[in-house]
């Protein structure tokens, strides 16, 4: 007879795992997100240095994937999967207010879009492809949106191409400077 050394216990539900928010407030559902993800990342660095020599030896021979990619993977698949488009959509009802002249958190928004690049930073590569699909693209596709919205009557050209460019500068990717410049010249916005 097999001895069990801890008795198994029951996962817990995904919805103790899901950020709990108010749908009536996006700054504090991604205040949470953004909580959530660097604990995350903690807890995942320590229990990574924990259990290190069980990576360098029994986990290399094994070939299976290392505790810190197990780790950020399973945040990836349980909270951003399910929270990315809510997350997105606020971030950009955000800086939509910021274009009406409201003040925003702009250090808010900056790590909330840091998460999207460190998420696809899986194993160390060096990738934006979830910054650039489950942020980016929207956020341009927005952006031509309001300016066609607004139209050019309302805000000179020069002045909205560097707004644009501040918030490149303050929170967005650096990467998504080129595409902008790309999309205002294609798409004819006013701006």
């Amino acid at each position: 007879m097999k001895k069990v050394l801890f008795p198994p216990s029951p996962l817990l539900p995904i919805s103790h795992v899901i950020i709990f928010y108010n749908p009536n407030d996006d700054v504090s559902m991604v205040q949470e997100f953004v909580k959530r993800w660097a604990n995350h990342k903690v807890m995942v660095s320590k229990l990574s240095r924990y259990f290190n020599y069980m990576d360098r030896y029994y986990i290399l021979r094994m070939k299976l994937p290392c505790l810190k990619d197990v780790g950020f993977g399973c945040f990836r698949k349980i909270v951003y999967e399910k929270m990315k488009v809510k997350v997105r959509d606020a971030v950009i009802v955000l800086i939509n207010q910021e274009r009406e002249g409201d003040e925003i958190d702009r250090s808010l928004v900056k790590d909330v879009l840091e998460v999207f690049v460190e998420i696809g930073n899986e194993n160390g590569k060096d990738k934006l492809d979830c910054y650039v699909d489950d942020f980016e693209t929207a956020f341009l596709s927005d952006m031509v949106d309001y300016y066609t919205r607004k139209g050019s009557n309302e805000i000179k050209v020069a002045e909205c191409f560097q707004r644009e460019k501040d918030r490149i500068f303050h929170y967005l990717h650096s990467s998504t400077e080129k595409k902008l410049l790309k999309k205002v010249q294609s798409s004819g916005v006013p701006c």
